[in-house]
């Protein structure tokens, strides 16, 4: 793929949209830093674009070929929006300066370009040169609400002012109680992905400190800077009218390309037959069950419940999967003493720790995609003795013991999967359930 250019007065080419050899040498001033956060609801690809500064930039194969550019054209893509979803997009971005030219001439070892060497020139050189270029960092970390009908999108917004969440504004510090609100209250399907743009060796934050992270942006000292943005300026500017033959070209050129933006509408691309919108859109429908309990709720303290971090609905609406699971045993690894789930879901990784953090610690678990639980093996009187978890034969986990308790297999039936757990613990767990659940046939709801 070609690249774009990465210094001011370097070649540039229109038709590829690609950095090309120098011809142009001159003088220039340099702007200063510039900083901003801000949130904006989004309501469609476009205008996403349009806010990190991607509107030049819209049709992927053609024109802008920055690294920064391709970087943040892949990650809106892969928030595969779709038509009725809404956006929250928290945008910082640091210009760490703007090279601006502010005289320019033909290189001394460079020939003003006649008719018969037109050609060559622009093979070489493009036609045109970077103008002025800007370089610095960008942090964007978008929460897409994903819904099914106009109806629940209009509900949304009304959700989102109620909580302060207006069409754009400012990161003030209130704004993470206010997300925080609006993500407990809604009740669509929710993911979050982020991208950061001029740091390297610097870990993206936790979704729940990407307020806190956006806000801090600009005072970080970026040891990678992008280049940001370019301007051109035709050669025609410089040699004269030499050159008025290949800048007509270039003129219709970017033209066309900027009428194939706009056009809503390609020849280009067929769009299929999708005979099941006749139907309507599909729901998703479920059905969740709980296996008996294994052990009791008995100690001579209290006992703490513990249960799923979440509903089930929001647990699947958010795609969660169990993505690690690893235990505790107490010394003479006769009881269960602490059970760690690791969770993986559109919303971020979650860790969830049942019983105490203490005693032998077993080996761990990792469900790779596509791993699911097949089985779960019990030993249990008034307390879980041992526990086994089972993704194939070759590959599960089994921790404590016990001798003449009561042993139980739950294999998980067909077409169903292990959601998580609930029950008991005191010093050791005293009681467990299996949480799981199956898909149902989707309901259709017509389209509005």
């Amino acid at each position: 793929m070609p690249t774009g250019p990465v210094k001011l007065f370097q070649g540039y080419s229109s038709a590829t949209g690609s950095g090309q050899s120098s011809a142009v040498v001159g003088e220039s001033r340099t702007d200063g830093v510039q900083c901003h956060v801000t949130y904006t609801i989004c309501d469609g690809e476009k205008s996403v674009t349009n806010l990190i500064d991607l509107n030049q930039s819209v049709n992927f194969d053609t024109l802008i070929r920055l690294a920064s550019v391709n970087e943040k054209l892949n990650f809106v893509k892969s928030l595969n929006i779709k038509e009725k979803d809404l956006l929250i997009v928290v945008h910082a971005r640091k210009v760490e300066g703007k090279e601006v030219q502010t005289m320019a001439t033909l290189a001394s070892n460079i020939s003003v370009p006649i008719a018969n060497n037109l050609k060559d020139f622009f093979l070489h050189y493009g036609d045109s040169y970077v103008s002025s270029i800007t370089r610095g960092g960008e942090y964007i970390g978008v929460y897409s609400f994903h819904s099914e009908t106009k109806n629940e999108t209009m509900k949304l917004e009304l959700e989102l002012k109620a909580n302060g969440v207006f069409k754009f504004g400012s990161l003030d510090a209130d704004f993470k109680s206010k997300l925080e609100k609006t993500l407990d209250s809604v009740e669509s399907q929710v993911s979050f992905k982020q991208m950061m743009l001029g740091l390297d060796d610097v870990p993206l934050p936790k979704r729940e400190d990407m307020v806190e992270f956006a806000r801090t942006f600009s005072s970080q000292k970026l040891n990678a800077p992008k280049v940001l943005a370019f301007e051109t300026m035709g050669y025609e500017h410089v040699v004269g009218s030499e050159f008025s033959c290949v800048a007509l070209n270039r003129d219709m050129l970017v033209e066309v390309a900027e009428k194939l933006d706009k056009d809503p509408i390609t020849p280009l691309i067929t769009i299929p037959e999708l005979p099941s919108l006749s139907n309507g859109m599909p729901q998703i429908k479920y059905k969740s069950y709980y296996s008996q309990d294994y052990g009791r709720r008995y100690d001579e303290a209290y006992p703490i419940p513990f249960n799923l971090f979440t509903t089930v609905d929001e647990y699947i609406k958010n795609k969660t999967r169990i993505t690690g699971i690893q235990m505790r045993t107490v010394k003479a690894e006769i009881q269960i003493q602490c059970i760690t789930v690791d969770f993986e879901s559109t919303t971020g990784r979650r860790t969830e720790m049942y019983g105490k953090d203490i005693g032998n610690l077993s080996k761990k678990l990792v469900f790779e995609d596509g791993d699911f639980i097949k089985k779960i093996y019990t030993r249990y009187d008034s307390y879980l003795h041992r526990l086994g978890i089972f993704i194939d034969e070759n590959r599960s986990i089994i921790a404590g013991g016990g001798d003449n308790e009561t042993e139980h297999t739950f294999n998980v039936p067909d077409g169903c999967f292990i959601l998580g757990f609930s029950g008991f613990s005191s010093a050791v767990i005293t009681q467990i359930q299996i949480i799981y659940a199956e898909f149902q046939p989707a309901k259709w709801s017509q389209l509005i």
